[in-house]
């Protein structure tokens, strides 16, 4: 299964919840992608923990003051 998670790329606690998701799984039995989106760059530490985790990712830089309607 796989399972996909939308995170801000700058600093923010959705990341830990993200992460610690992933750090969770028993097994390793899920296919964990991430996209990262924000108008910051994506934080080094995250690209590491990725890495680490064997998270694969994609990232979408947000423009400044475009707003999205929801």
């Amino acid at each position: 299964m796989k399972i996909i998670q939308i995170v801000y790329s700058g600093l923010g606690g959705n990341s830990a919840v993200a992460f610690s998701l992933v750090e969770g799984q028993i097994k390793k039995k899920y296919n964990n992608f991430f996209i990262f989106t924000g108008i910051e760059k994506i934080k080094r530490n995250y690209l590491k923990k990725c890495k680490k985790l064997g998270i694969n990712y994609f990232y979408i830089k947000k423009k400044k003051n475009l707003k999205l309607i929801t």
